[in-house]
């Protein structure tokens, strides 16, 4: 939950989602027009969700150390500065 409720993380998501864009050649409504006759719904709705919002199912999000690191309070010379 602490993953999940990570200030950072969540204000990164919301003010730039073109970073995290979500594209799919699958027609997702009509993938899952055909499968309304499925019988498990509940697989059905889970792999449309994942089409349409995306799927990290390789995330490791459990560490408690730090991924991101944030050094804007550093002076950047030029050539680090030509460099980013």
């Amino acid at each position: 939950m602490s993953k999940l409720n990570n200030v950072m993380a969540n204000a990164t998501i919301k003010t730039h989602p073109e970073l995290f864009k979500i594209v799919t050649p699958i027609n997702v409504d009509k993938f899952e027009s055909l499968l309304v006759q499925h019988p498990n719904c509940l697989l059905v709705n889970s792999v449309c969700r994942s089409l349409r919002e995306g799927a990290w199912p390789f995330a490791i999000i459990n560490k408690d150390d730090s991924i991101t690191f944030d050094f804007s309070e550093h002076t950047l010379d030029d050539p680090t500065s030509d460099f980013i």
